[in-house]
């Protein structure tokens, strides 16, 4: 990952987090 000490780092994180469990739910259901 790019950019971890500049000043959207913490932007960069959560949205990447947000991402991730947003995704899961999907790919969870998909393996059903």
């Amino acid at each position: 990952m790019m950019g971890l000490a500049g000043p959207g780092a913490l932007d960069a994180v959560a949205a990447d987090a947000k991402q991730r469990l947003t995704a899961a739910p999907a790919a969870l259901s998909q393996e059903d």
